[in-house]
């Protein structure tokens, strides 16, 4: 039976100048995904769906031959991505195992290295007669006087929140180390990344919502989406907001709390809002 192809979606994804590449393969070696494999000595996409379009390899080419454009692309397959595990690395058809990457790269080494500033040689001694900073700076001396300077132990958490209630104290805020919600409370799923990114995060987002902070990448969905089942089904929550990244990578967070609450039975929908890269929401 014949496979149905994808349909394109405008989205980011990784572009490749032949041009400028040096088919070093440095690219391949920060890829999360095997997207890239070098062959005929250029780096090039392997399937668009493999492809996350996060730009993590960008950093990694020393000639600035990788891009992240917008193009029509088949989607990124996140549930490939999470099932299949860890895929095995890509070669080109002209390469073995034993030559994959730093092996079959050597010859290319040299001119990279020279591409590279490093520098094996120890930080040249100052010049005697230029003004030196003091040996012992005022802090580090007081640290140095057992006189100067009384350690006391950490306060608990209880304490330091004082009369703040559950609902306020909020805390932890990972989904994976969090074992009860308080009852009937509005609910923010939020990516990590979305998190970091979005402007005024507390003021705009947060609020008096009770705040859980997933990675839909690095964690694993099926047991992200089942725990909060259950928590939903305890504390039957008012209501559920999403925040995420409007990367391909990211969406699997409104995936885990639409799954969740149709696990618990709450009884409510989610509502879901995209971060751009600017920090801005874009839906």
């Amino acid at each position: 039976m014949f496979q149905t192809e994808k349909k394109l979606v405008m989205r980011s994804i990784i572009d490749i100048e032949r041009s400028s590449c040096a088919g070093c393969g440095l690219c391949i070696v920060d890829c999360s995904r095997g997207a890239l494999t070098v062959t005929g000595g250029k780096a090039m996409l392997v399937d668009d769906n493999l492809c996350l379009g996060d730009g993590v390899c960008l950093q990694s080419c020393p000639y600035h031959a990788l891009q992240i454009i917008t193009r029509p692309a088949k989607p990124f397959d996140m549930k490939e991505y999470f099932e299949d595990g860890d895929p095995e690395p890509v070669y080109s058809s002209d390469d073995s195992p034993e030559s994959f990457m730093l092996c079959s790269a050597s010859s290319t080494m040299p001119e990279m290295r020279g591409a590279i500033p490093y520098s094996h040689e120890p930080d040249p001694k100052p010049d005697s007669d230029s003004p030196q900073p003091p040996a012992v700076t005022p802090s580090f001396r007081s640290i140095q006087d057992p006189g100067a300077l009384t350690l006391e132990p950490a306060m608990p958490i209880s304490q330091q929140s004082g009369a703040l209630s559950e609902k306020e104290r909020n805390w932890p805020i990972k989904l994976n180390q969090i074992t009860h919600i308080p009852a009937g409370v509005d609910i923010l799923l939020c990516s990590d990344c979305a998190a970091a990114k979005a402007r005024h995060f507390h003021m705009d987002y947060v609020q008096d919502r009770y705040l859980i902070t997933i990675c839909p990448l690095m964690e694993d969905t099926g047991l992200l989406a089942s725990k909060l089942a259950g928590l939903f089904a305890q504390s039957r929550p008012k209501s559920l907001m999403t925040l995420r990244m409007s990367t391909e990578c990211c969406q699997g967070a409104h995936m885990i709390g639409a799954g969740a609450l149709n696990m618990s039975g709450a009884g409510i929908s989610a509502r879901e809002i995209l971060i751009g890269m600017d920090g801005k929401a874009i839906s």
